[in-house]
């Protein structure tokens, strides 16, 4: 049986990355929030940057109900804002609309009533490829929006989503089940990401919550485009140790090179 969806509750979308802000430009993160937009929902889109073009084209192009707010997964601070700026805009519980309609009385502001739905973890990055030519910088960026921005930004929903007994989905990918060669770390932070949605749907069974690993192909994305995967190569190769580039040689990077920007081609 199908579960039935309520369209008179909100979900917050993760949509930014800590290097740059891709989701709400392009991608899943903005064809979920469209998506959800149409099909009545109040959706909290959050960016690195909400004043960025890619915000702005978000906002055009759905209803009044989306509002985007600025959120780093990878910062506590920011997190926590976020969780505050959410809790303001959802005001009493859901039920309240119920109960007014069965009496007949007049709602000036339904959206002030509404509940916390789902939290989607969306935010992700792509950094780095062999391992002796990728810093332990990238390691760490990578994991630090992929993985654990995940962890973070759950937790801090969880005591909304109990009350309402809502869902996390967090978007991983087929690298978090089958070893991406050449992406050691964004490979890690995958199986890392899968691993805790694994983890947490025991854990909160008990209160009825639903987690949701969404784990995708590859698709035509700003992440997957040749261009971009040429110039992170680029970056990767400028900052890797010159005698491990010696010891590849400059004509295996440059066919490395090639090779991995035109991997995935468009659709």
């Amino acid at each position: 049986m199908r579960e039935r969806v309520d369209p008179a509750s909100i979900t917050i979308l993760t949509l930014s990355s800590k290097v740059r802000d891709i989701g709400c430009a392009r991608g899943f993160g903005k064809l979920i929030a469209q998506h959800l937009d149409s099909k009545g929902f109040q959706v909290f889109a959050s960016c690195l940057n909400p004043d960025s073009p890619g915000a702005d084209d978000l906002k055009k192009s759905c209803s009044r109900r989306l509002q985007i707010l600025e959120l780093d997964v990878t910062n506590d601070e920011s997190v926590e804002k976020a969780v505050q700026f959410v809790k303001a805009n959802l005001g009493s519980s859901v039920k309240k609309i119920i109960i007014a309609l069965h009496l007949n009385k007049y709602i000036p502001d339904p959206l002030k009533f509404l509940e916390l739905w789902s939290v989607i973890n969306n935010a992700g990055i792509q950094k780095g490829f062999l391992t002796e030519l990728t810093r332990i910088q990238d390691f760490q960026d990578t994991m630090e929006v992929n993985a654990f921005g995940q962890v973070r930004v759950t937790k801090a929903f969880l005591p909304l989503l109990r009350k309402t007994r809502g869902r996390v989905i967090n978007m991983s990918s087929l690298a978090g089940r089958i070893a991406l060669p050449m992406c050691g770390a964004y490979t890690m932070s995958k199986f890392a990401s899968v691993g805790f949605s694994e983890n947490l749907r025991h854990e909160l069974d008990m209160w009825g919550i639903r987690v949701i690993s969404i784990e995708p192909e590859i698709f035509e994305t700003d992440m997957a485009a040749g261009e971009n995967i040429m110039m992170r190569v680029d970056d990767a190769l400028v900052l890797a140790d010159e005698d491990v580039r010696k010891d590849y040689g400059e004509e295996f990077l440059k066919k490395f090179k090639t090779t991995a920007g035109t991997a995935f081609p468009p659709s």
